[in-house]
């Protein structure tokens, strides 16, 4: 009889103001009045599994939160909730509080439910201008990030051309002589295409990748595929793409940016989780 009313002393005033209502639930005891000891062994099981759930759903939320519009209705998710959905607290917390519900079984500990809206009568909250800040700061770390790999991409593109682009953009501007003028051009669009492609993918990756590690993958293997498109390209056709370029044959100069364009648009498509 203590306990009961040790559990009446402290639940009966929180009930009558309003505070704190589902002590009982179902006719069942749902918050206890009192401490409940666990063994060291199970302390440790139990620190185990949160952590090991807490990357599962922090993974699973990120990828949710960055989902695609298919994949959203996908999951039932109606479209006035999009976005809702989409907002971040933290890239690597995606819940200011939550609490996992365990229970003990035969076969081990069974996860009931992650309770991360108002578990144990604490409301979750967060200060809207918090939330702006971190905003920010997300967009400054992602833009910290794409800005060196586009200026990557860019110098892996110049070195992997024999001819100098910012050389014959150069000679072109200084002279009158039409086939300078015509490299130039050529130059500029197979450069101008390339750089093109990588930032459609690097928007996509920003967009699809759950943290920065992921979005540099996806940066580098866009900056493979289009050297590699560009050398597949100088194999198929029946002319040399490094020396018509240098020649001034502006039209392999268009031709070869716009395969450089549509490489970019089908890499950022294939872009998904």
């Amino acid at each position: 009889m203590v306990y009961e009313k040790r559990r009446a002393e402290l639940y009966g005033p929180l009930r009558e103001e309003g505070i704190f209502t589902w002590d009982w639930m179902y006719g069942e005891e749902y918050a206890l009045a009192d401490i409940h000891q666990i063994t060291a062994q199970e302390h440790e099981e139990l620190a185990k599994a949160t952590e090991c759930l807490g990357r599962v759903f922090a993974r699973t939320a990120s990828v949710v939160c960055r989902g695609s519009s298919k994949l959203l209705a996908e999951l039932g998710i109606p479209k006035e909730a999009w976005q809702a959905v989409r907002r971040f607290v933290w890239d690597d917390v995606p819940t200011v509080i939550g609490r996992f519900d365990f229970a003990q079984t035969p076969k081990g500990w069974k996860m009931l439910e992650l309770n991360s809206d108002t578990p144990t009568g604490i409301v979750e909250r967060r200060c809207r201008m918090a939330s702006q800040w971190d905003n920010i700061l997300n967009f400054l770390l992602y833009l910290a990030v794409t800005l060196p790999l586009l200026g990557f991409g860019m110098l892996v593109f110049l070195f992997t051309t024999p001819y100098k682009e910012y050389a014959l953009i150069r000679e072109g501007a200084d002279t009158s002589d039409p086939q300078k003028q015509g490299a130039a051009k050529a130059a500029a669009h197979d450069l101008g295409g390339k750089i093109i492609g990588l930032s459609i993918v690097l928007a996509s990756a920003i967009y699809h990748s759950v943290n920065l590690f992921d979005l540099v993958i996806w940066g580098i293997v866009a900056i493979v595929f289009q050297v590699l498109v560009f050398y597949l390209f100088e194999l198929v056709t029946p002319f040399r793409v490094i020396s018509e370029i240098p020649k001034g044959n502006v039209a392999v100069g268009l031709f070869a940016s716009r395969l450089s364009i549509a490489t970019g648009l089908l890499m950022a498509a294939l872009i998904s989780y």
